[in-house]
């Protein structure tokens, strides 16, 4: 763990909590199993750790540098196991155990494998007082301990780098970042060895066991080291973030997030938003489609709190909503009232455009009925024709279609019912359409 913090989480689905050993900003006395509830919303800045209470039929395995009990050091690799039915710690012994190390780059893989790689062995691990770099792969099988480790690594060692399992290259590992020992014979101080660049790219397969060389290339991110390098959901990206540099005078944190691509060994940064802390020697795990960044340090202090990356928007948050919050998949309540005013415009928009429709159809309903049907307008009240003596008036009949200009009708022959048999040839002048 060295001397900050940050330690390793893991998340749990069935229960919705996170486990952690070590969370406080003293050492010693706080080192502890805690966990958290991920059922309730809380400000990260301030998670809600608790010692630990979850009843379940899982242990949990911690690894440590080596052991100290009874005045001595054990210089071998030391597990030490926690059972939660029994609140209690127990050392785990096994053969073939490999020597006890700090700065090793881990991971657990899809077979529930733990794999070590990298790091040292020093007087801050047991009794050795010489410094050995390691270049050979540990494993810990949970069924058959410590197994036997084979084929190191031909290149040069690293410390504080990452390993991170990918799913579509048959399981491979990748390694990444850290610190490059080109010097065997010197101590571990920060400023004796050169960061390895984040073009270099270590492959390691454990079915066997065999190593090889990748170059990336694009938008690489600058050297570090105590940084993350998680697997995202897509499970070829690694999500790089955070970790430690130097340069000739000082040292100092990083908050970039950085994408590798490991299909085409491509770099990208990503366009984020809110506000990322600097942060080194932190843990980070994904749930659901999150990055959780827990602990860790900065430049001058421990920290104990909790930053989360939305891996869809690429955006920073430090308020979390609890699965029990209500309307938590909604954003909570106020997101269930922005949703509820949201239905209730867009109902009143379409009952305005289902309204202005059928008053539009209605109209023209209208205008096609006044042209197409014919109508029949009879009268009696014709006026008189020339050399009709007594002036009597004549039956006749108009035939108009609907408001057409008179030039457009067509009349029928006013017929003339005396027996001069006289006829009207054109329609009266004065007649109006009807």
């Amino acid at each position: 763990m060295g001397d900050t913090p940050g330690g390793r989480a893991v998340y749990f689905s069935e229960s919705k909590t996170i486990w952690m050993f070590s969370f406080a900003r003293t050492s010693q006395i706080n080192n502890q199993l805690k966990s958290i509830d991920l059922g309730n919303s809380f400000n990260t800045l301030a998670p809600p750790m608790q010692p630990f209470q979850d009843a379940t039929d899982k242990t949990i395995n911690l690894f440590g540098v080596a052991s100290y009990a009874n005045g001595s050091y054990d210089s071998s690799m030391a597990v030490c196991q926690f059972d939660p039915q029994s609140s209690a710690w127990k050392q785990v012994m096994s053969q073939n155990s490999p020597s006890g190390r700090r700065n090793f780059a881990a991971d657990v893989t899809s077979t529930g494998q733990t794999i070590f790689w990298g790091g040292s062995s020093d007087p801050m691990t047991g009794p050795n007082t010489n410094y050995t770099w390691h270049t050979d792969v540990a494993f810990w099988d949970p069924l058959n301990g410590w197994l036997p480790s084979v084929s190191p690594y031909s290149g040069p060692a690293r410390a504080n780098a990452t390993l991170t399992q990918l799913r579509d290259t048959n399981g491979q590992l990748a390694i990444l970042g850290g610190t490059v020992i080109n010097n065997n014979s010197a101590v571990d101080m920060v400023t004796n060895f050169p960061l390895a660049n984040m073009t270099d790219v270590v492959l390691y397969d454990p079915r066997t066991q065999l190593w090889e060389d990748a170059v990336a290339t694009g938008q690489v991110p600058p050297p570090r080291k105590h940084h993350t390098a998680t697997l995202h959901p897509d499970g070829k990206t690694i999500i790089v973030f955070g970790g430690e540099a130097y340069n000739t005078t000082s040292r100092f944190c990083l908050n970039d997030v950085a994408l590798l691509d490991t299909d085409s060994w491509v770099w990208r940064i990503p366009n984020t938003t809110g506000t990322a802390l600097y942060r080194s020697n932190h843990t980070a795990i994904v749930i659901n489609n999150q990055l959780w960044l827990i602990a860790g340090s900065n430049t001058t202090n421990k920290a104990v709190d909790i930053q989360i990356l939305d891996l869809n928007t690429w955006k920073f948050t430090y308020n979390y909503q609890g699965a029990s919050t209500p309307f938590a998949s909604l954003g909570g309540v106020k997101g269930l009232v922005g949703i509820i005013i949201g239905l209730v415009v867009a109902v009143l928009l379409a009952a305005g455009a289902l309204w202005w429709w059928f008053r539009r159809k209605n109209n023209e309903r209208r205008r096609s009925e006044d042209v197409d049907d014919a109508v029949w307008h009879e009268t009696n009240d014709l006026p008189p024709m020339s050399g009709d003596q007594d002036r009597q008036r004549l039956s006749f009949r108009e035939y108009s279609m609907g408001r057409r200009s008179p030039t457009n009708l067509a009349f029928d022959q006013a017929k003339y019912e005396e027996t001069t048999g006289q006829y009207w040839d054109n329609v009266p002048p004065y007649l109006e359409m009807r």
